[in-house]
């Protein structure tokens, strides 16, 4: 789109037009929504291990280090105040936190993402049903979003890198193996707050909770 001069994102409100939608989105906060957008940004080495102090500059890196270094203990993890969700530190949370705010709220529907990025995305998936992203390799296909592209580029250079310690599966994602690692240990991080029950992936239990809202909404009306 660049070296075309294209720019096919265009704001129903003023018709300014932009290369991209973070451009929109973010113009359309600012301009029309009198929103400011501060950037969070993280120190080198700003993620300190909560039981030995070491710090580490990377999530992947402390993660890792917790698993190893720390299997026997249990990691204080950030708890989410208004969701299941834990967090290795509070700038991750508050990063998290935005999803509960109506920062970025999607124009469509309503739904609200925890970052920009993912507002875009979610616009991509759900509300455009344009393909513009193809594999510069394999041009085998066309991806409406360009996350799913990158994720399709990873299978070209480094296939699947992410291994199974207990049964040596291997995965594409580093979080298609953390949901699949709950499967050997049990973990079901994810409660509904209605019924109590736990689910080990956040696709599940979205799932199961806005069935299990509509179920409690019906139950109350009829009685």
């Amino acid at each position: 789109m660049v070296h075309e001069s294209l720019n096919p994102h265009v704001c129903e409100e003023c018709s300014e037009q932009f290369k991209n939608y973070h451009g929109l989105c973010k113009h359309h906060q600012i301009v029309h929504l009198n929103k400011s957008l501060p950037a969070v940004r993280f120190k080198p080495y700003h993620l300190i291990c909560k039981l030995c102090k070491r710090p580490h500059r990377k999530s992947s890196e402390l993660i890792e280090h917790i698993r190893q270094g720390h299997s026997n203990e249990t990691y204080p993890y950030v708890q989410c105040p208004v969701c299941p969700k834990t967090f290795l530190s509070t700038q991750h949370l508050s990063c998290h936190k935005e999803i509960h705010t109506d920062k970025y709220t999607c124009m469509y529907c309503g739904a609200r993402n925890a970052t920009i990025h993912r507002l875009q995305t979610h616009v991509e998936n759900h509300h455009n049903e344009e393909r513009r992203y193809d594999c510069p390799i394999c041009n085998s296909k066309l991806y409406k979003s360009a996350s799913t592209l990158r994720t399709h580029v990873l299978t070209h250079s480094r296939g699947k890198q992410y291994r199974c310690d207990i049964c040596r599966r291997d995965f594409m994602r580093k979080d298609q193996l953390s949901i699949h690692r709950r499967t050997h240990t049990g973990e079901k991080p994810f409660q509904c707050e209605i019924c109590q029950k736990r689910f080990s992936d956040g696709a599940s239990y979205c799932k199961h909770k806005k069935r299990c809202m509509r179920l409690s909404l019906n139950s109350d009306v009829s009685v």
